[in-house]
């Protein structure tokens, strides 16, 4: 649809309207879809799919970009923060080399569609 519509980027309704309508979380596939160099930012967030698409062209499209929260301060580094959301993360920043497809760990009952997994940490 990305393509038929010639979009850059994609802002989706995550909870729980996929779940209901077709069965499924979104995340792996926003993950996938990201890793291709199309954003998908969750919660309907547009300015996160906007800015996905800024920092992604000034990568120069050779990095794909991630969607996440601010949590909390890192406990020892002034400048670093955890980041967190439910398993849209680009497979390809994974530290794992096979993510693993699984229910969203908080919601057990939830559909399945997501992926689990610590991404490679490092300067952003």
């Amino acid at each position: 649809m990305a393509e038929k519509t010639g979009s850059s980027a994609i802002a989706i309704q995550c909870w729980s309207t996929l779940q209901d309508i077709i069965g499924i979380m979104p995340c792996l596939a926003n993950a996938i879809l990201t890793d291709e160099q199309i954003p998908v930012t969750c919660e309907t967030d547009i300015h996160g799919a906007i800015t996905s698409i800024m920092v992604q062209a000034a990568s120069l499209n050779t990095k794909p970009t991630f969607f996440a929260d601010i949590t909390v301060r890192h406990p020892e580094n002034p400048n670093g923060e955890l980041l967190f959301h439910c398993g849209n993360f680009p497979v390809s920043l994974s530290e794992e080399e096979k993510p693993k497809l699984k229910r969203h760990f908080l919601f057990e009952d939830h559909s399945p569609g997501t992926h689990e997994g610590k991404i490679m940490g490092g300067e952003i």
